[in-house]
């Protein structure tokens, strides 16, 4: 089966992705958010680009060696300070597909936090948008994190930091 290629998503799809409040029903409670978010900021970008499959895992491995993720964790990733762009998009591409595919391991919170986190980091840190979405859906979704109260402090104070430029 062929893997869809999430990269030319129609922007109005996509902000249907960013509304979190169309979530059918809550099936983990805040606690169990809490420590899923820590998991995964704790795992190997490598193996969870992987599991996708193409085009996503062809991508990450046509990446130059200097950005290839290795053990590289989603939290490290995030915290660099001149983390690769390409690297970024990929991970927003996962996120975005672990959310729209229902059969994904990541409940559909967890999957969007990824997803902002990495749009957040490449404007932060890199200066370069990786998303066609507008600043008003990227704001919303934004506040949405920093609402989360499973969501821990250094992920809301980035979201926080992040806030100022959509303002």
């Amino acid at each position: 089966m062929t893997e869809p290629d999430l990269h030319g998503t129609d922007p109005r799809l996509l902000a249907r992705f960013l509304d979190v409040d169309e979530v059918p029903r809550r099936l983990w409670p805040h606690e169990e958010l809490g420590a899923i978010l820590r998991h995964q900021i704790a795992s190997s970008v490598q193996l969870d680009l992987e599991t996708l499959g193409s085009p996503i895992s062809i991508r990450l491995h046509a990446l130059p060696p200097a950005q290839q993720p290795g053990k590289l964790t989603f939290g490290e990733l995030f915290q660099r300070a001149d983390p690769p762009l390409e690297l970024l998009s990929l991970v927003k591409q996962f996120a975005k597909a672990s959310r729209i595919r229902g059969e994904s391991a990541l409940p559909a919170e967890i999957a969007t936090v990824i997803y902002l986190t990495s749009i957040v980091v490449a404007r932060l840190r890199c200066g370069q948008r990786i998303t066609e979405q507008s600043d008003e859906a990227l704001l919303y979704g934004i506040q949405w994190v920093i609402d989360q109260p499973w969501v821990d402090g250094g992920t809301r104070a980035l979201f926080r930091q992040a806030l100022q430029l959509y303002k």
